[in-house]
């Protein structure tokens, strides 16, 4: 990005003559890898604070906070693809997902069999919308009808962990590391690699044109 921006700086604005960002070497820099992996406990307390605000009242995005949750985990996409997720991608007994991530780079797309958690989820989601009356394309929507921003699922995620944090040290309970939603993507990959599933199938579902890719997503601990 830098490197673009002095080259924009030279010949869209001609502000200087050489690009600095061309001396620096980062073929062997590599970023960290996450190794952080949520339990599921974890992931319940988060879950179960959703519904309850810091002022003891029930919140109204819980139910739908939830249903992003438990996707989440389920289909192991990416939070923009679920908070976009639109009905007309569900047919046939099938959810048809083309990641953001790759729509520009491989293009990969994946379907994935509705199984009867997923559906499970589905059917929760679409009364919740029936519940506030609310008309939208997306299955998870806000009560305006539309999708969740990155920045507000982020919002609640952090309010809801921060509220489990303080619940758990009153109750005496060590959280742990402070996990991220993206985690729950991971979560549900490393629980299929527990259970014996083929990783090229957890590499298909996770949309990875790499191996190496998966193997990061399926943590250490298998």
């Amino acid at each position: 990005l830098m490197a673009r921006l002095f080259r924009y700086a030279i010949s869209g604005m001609g502000l200087r003559e050489d690009n600095p960002m061309d001396q620096i070497d980062l073929d062997e820099f590599e970023v960290s890898r996450r190794t952080v992996l949520p339990s599921h406990a974890q992931v319940g307390m988060i879950r179960a604070a959703g519904f309850i605000g810091a002022d003891g009242r029930k919140t109204q995005s819980g139910p739908m906070f939830a249903c992003l949750i438990d996707i989440t985990y389920l289909c192991w996409q990416r939070a923009k693809d679920f908070r976009l997720l639109k009905e007309t991608q569900i047919e046939e007994g099938r959810i048809r997902f083309q990641p953001s991530k790759t729509k520009k780079s491989s293009g990969l797309s994946v379907d994935i069999v509705i199984t009867p958690a997923i559906q499970e989820v589905i059917d929760r989601a679409r009364a919740i919308k029936k519940h506030y009356k609310v008309i939208s394309p997306h299955l998870f929507p806000t009560k305006k009808g539309t999708p969740y921003v990155k920045s507000g699922l982020t919002s609640m995620w952090d309010r809801a962990r921060e509220r489990a944090i303080a619940q758990a040290r009153k109750d005496g309970i060590e959280f742990g590391d402070s996990i991220q939603f993206k985690d729950l993507r991971a979560l549900g990959a490393t629980d299929a690699a527990k259970q014996g599933q083929n990783k090229a199938d957890i590499q298909g579902r996770l949309v990875h044109t790499s191996g190496k890719t998966t193997d990061i997503y399926i943590k250490e601990s298998v």
